[in-house]
């Protein structure tokens, strides 16, 4: 999908996947879009955050709660919309 030249807002992702892990996903979609928010979705907890400090924008625990996932991606998408609106207000 990156490959076809896809945009993408936000990427949720789990850390076990049957190809590749996402450590691995994660890189691939930085070297296409460096500023997509990546979720890592993990049973082992906030050792990947340790780990890969600059991979991932969050890292939320399985089992997930319904209301944690929504609020990560309400937050996420603010963020967005608040940096495309100071990049639009710079460049007038």
């Amino acid at each position: 999908m990156l490959q076809q030249g896809n945009r993408f807002d936000l990427v949720i992702t789990d850390m076990h996947m049957p190809e590749m892990d996402g450590v691995g996903l994660t890189r691939l979609i930085k070297q296409a879009q460096p500023q997509i928010p990546v979720v890592l979705l993990s049973s082992i907890g906030d050792e990947h955050s340790r780990k890969f400090p600059n991979l991932f924008r969050t890292v939320l625990n399985k089992p997930i709660k319904q209301q944690a996932l929504y609020r990560c991606i309400i937050h996420e998408l603010k963020v967005k919309t608040r940096v495309m609106l100071l990049l639009l207000l710079t460049a007038i």
